[in-house]
């Protein structure tokens, strides 16, 4: 079977080539990554792709500039959106998950009331947001067990959860001796 992690690894990989706007929040030389060289002056804003971003997250040298697609009053709109829709409803972007991690990571990181309180309502929102999206996935595998459109909501972790279910699903039914599911 294949390995879950290192699919997800390879999935990160292929779309985080999607262009993210940080702004620099400590001044540093010229950072050389896969030959490509990345400077931006402190309190700038530029535009990288995600997989750049990322590292430069981790170092702490950028945040994401004015995310307002990931606070804690749009979040909660999503999860309520998430919630009263039948099918999966629509996210901003296909880096949704992680962008919300990373805020998360970084409220985690603040030490004050105000940034406690956000944190909790983007983590239980987020929360609400993806249980409800795996209920519909995982529905979405059984009933539609054979068909290879795909619902142009769905995220790129969500397509390869969603393709894995419906291949696990017809090998155990294949296992048991059942009929497919129509």
């Amino acid at each position: 079977m294949i390995d879950f992690v290192e699919e997800l690894n390879r999935i990160d990989f292929d779309f985080g080539e999607e262009p993210v706007q940080v702004i620099c929040i400590k001044k540093f030389e010229t950072f050389d990554i896969d030959n490509i060289s990345v400077h931006i002056p402190e309190g700038q804003s530029a535009k990288v792709p995600y997989w750049i971003a990322e590292i430069l997250l981790e170092r702490d040298l950028v945040e994401f500039d004015s995310d307002e697609e990931i606070n804690y009053r749009t979040m909660a709109q999503y999860a309520h959106e998430e919630g009263r829709e039948k099918k999966l409803a629509r996210l901003p972007s296909s880096l949704f998950i992680k962008r919300t991690r990373a805020e998360i990571k970084r409220l985690s990181s603040e030490n004050n009331k105000m940034a406690i309180r956000k944190l909790t309502s983007i983590e239980g929102s987020f929360n609400k947001i993806m249980r409800n999206r795996m209920k519909k996935i995982l529905q979405e595998a059984i009933v539609n067990a054979n068909e290879n459109k795909q619902n142009p909501n769905l995220l790129e972790e969500e397509v390869w959860l969603l393709n894995h279910l419906r291949f696990l699903l017809k090998n155990w039914q294949s296992q048991l001796g059942l009929p497919p599911f129509e």
